[in-house]
């Protein structure tokens, strides 16, 4: 390695730093030298925003503790003119590709994932990184910029996992939409797993999706395009009277389709056993977006039959604005102390919005309202209204109810008058005192 010589002429040592067990390194390029690792010569020039995509998208696969190092690094695979970026753990995998110059060098490396996807960001847009791997370590140079990370042993380093055929694909921005109004309702108690998912299935052309934490239940339904009209049974969780049924971790779901916003459209697939349930744990779920893939776990058990949690009618409804009634609850949320439940008072023209009892900070606001049905005071949890109306999208929403400690659902509208959005609702447990 070369020296760099200080102002009194005497060589001195390039400077590193340690962090996190990532070792990077600035010092000037060395012309000529080819980077070689156990005999194979391994030296291109890629793009940095390719770069950084490919890389970010592979490292939502790297869980964020391990015992096992492999499952913490990011292993770089040049091939055939293709730079393969892919990263694993225990519940997922995902790979992004990016195409190599003519003649590129090839070979591969693990390196520690989640440095090399802060390094991948950092570097200058504007110019080409070059990538190379010799001595034990591998050199990112980008412009003026250079660091170096040390490779990890890849030698027992996992196969990628079989991804199953296609079942079809959806417009990726309204999935990563759609995603993320249901997700909200899925629970966070680990105790729980099977209430910890968002729950995917087919029917024709409709792809839904379902997440409940309980107390509140949330169903979205999306146009799907099926990848063929009829399927063979061949063990994937595809079928002609089943299609998608797969129970997916909600936080990986929401971050892999997150990335995937941007890319046009998305393809789903999902692996599970002949009676369309993860019970084995083996079941995936793939996504496949242009040059990246995907797969997580699918969480074992059985979701709860969420449709019969929807009245048939309701004897009142209320029609508001959205925007309006959701500021009027953030407003009055802000004397909030502990849980304390928010209250809707229906009448003829308005929805009360009010929070706190005597002797405690209180707030109250009226917003206009289109109410059909008997006047009636119901209650619920602030967190469960403001979120069910944040998912929302239409300027109007409309709320019907059964009345104190009965479900009560939120649907959005289009326009007063116009009839409201069935492919999205959300369910809320009101409490029982008012």
């Amino acid at each position: 390695m070369l020296g760099v010589r200080s102002s009194h002429g005497q060589r001195r040592k390039p400077f590193r730093c340690q962090s996190d067990a990532t070792r990077c390194a600035r010092y000037p390029r060395r012309a000529g030298t080819v980077a070689e690792w156990k005999g194979v010569r391994v030296r291109f020039l890629v793009g940095q925003t390719e770069l950084a995509d490919a890389v970010s998208w592979a490292a939502h696969a790297l869980p964020d503790r391990s015992p096992v190092p492999v499952h913490l690094g990011l292993m770089l695979t040049a091939e055939h003119g293709v730079l393969t970026v892919s990263g694993t753990g225990q519940d997922a995998w995902a790979a992004g590709t990016v195409t190599l110059p003519a003649g590129a060098d090839g070979g591969r490396a693990l390196v520690p994932g989640r440095a090399l996807a802060e390094l991948t960001r950092a570097l200058p847009e504007a110019h080409e990184v070059q990538l190379a791997v010799a001595d034990g370590e591998l050199t990112l140079e980008c412009g003026p910029v250079r660091f170096a990370l040390p490779l990890i042993p890849p030698d027992s380093y996992p196969a990628a996992p079989r991804v199953p055929a296609a079942a079809g694909t959806v417009d990726a921005a309204r999935f990563a939409r759609a995603v993320a109004q249901v997700a909200v309702s899925a629970g966070r108690d680990d105790t729980l797993p099977v209430l910890t998912g968002v729950w995917l299935e087919t029917e024709g052309d409709r792809l839904r999706l379902v997440a409940t934490d309980r107390y509140r239940l949330t169903v979205r339904d999306l146009p799907w395009h099926p990848a063929r009209p009829e399927h063979e049974g061949n063990g994937d969780a595809r079928g002609p009277d089943r299609g998608i049924r797969a129970l997916v971790p909600a936080k990986s779901l929401l971050a892999l389709a997150r990335s995937a916003a941007g890319d046009g459209e998305l393809s789903l697939a999902a692996r599970t056993g002949a009676d369309g349930t993860a019970s084995t744990g083996a079941g995936v779920l793939a996504l496949r977006s242009g040059s990246r893939s995907a797969t997580t776990r699918l969480l074992s058990g059985t979701f709860l039959k969420y449709a019969a949690l929807f009245p048939d009618t309701f004897p009142g409804s209320a029609v508001v604005e959205r925007r309006p009634l959701l500021a009027a609850v953030r407003r009055v949320s802000l004397v909030a102390q502990g849980p304390a439940p928010l209250r809707l008072t229906l009448t003829g023209d308005a929805v009360v919005v009010e929070l706190g009892d005597g002797g405690e900070a209180r707030g109250r606001e009226s917003v206009p309202a289109l109410v059909d049905g008997p006047a009636v005071r119901l209650s619920a949890d602030r967190r469960y209204v403001l979120d069910a109306l944040s998912a929302i999208t239409d300027p109007y929403t409309e709320l019907s109810y059964l009345g104190p400690a009965q479900p009560a659902v939120f649907t959005g509208r289009s326009a007063p008058d116009a009839a409201h959005d069935p492919g999205h609702r959300c369910l809320v447990m009101l409490n029982k005192r008012s």
